[in-house]
């Protein structure tokens, strides 16, 4: 008997042939992990430079803070040009 619109399949689970994920599987997951942490890193940085817009830290803690959270490395100063 099928199913309502005609598709006999839907509903079913269909099981792994193995319980390994497979090598794209893994990936998949840790790109979704890894954008997750990116993600994280972004609200970090944001939120030090809201403060130090809001002048609520100055800019010595600001860079002890992204050093803190591991986000230091994002921040290239360049010298001034004369």
């Amino acid at each position: 008997m099928a199913a309502a619109g005609g598709n006999a399949d839907r509903g079913t689970l269909k099981l792994p042939s193995s319980p390994f994920p497979t090598r794209t599987e893994y990936l998949v997951a840790e790109l979704r992990c890894a954008a997750l942490r990116a993600r994280l890193k972004l609200a970090d940085i944001e939120a030090v430079g809201l403060a130090l817009k809001r002048g609520l830290i100055e800019p010595e803690q600001a860079l002890e803070l992204l050093c803190d959270c591991d986000c230091l490395q994002f921040v290239q100063p360049t010298e001034p040009e004369l």
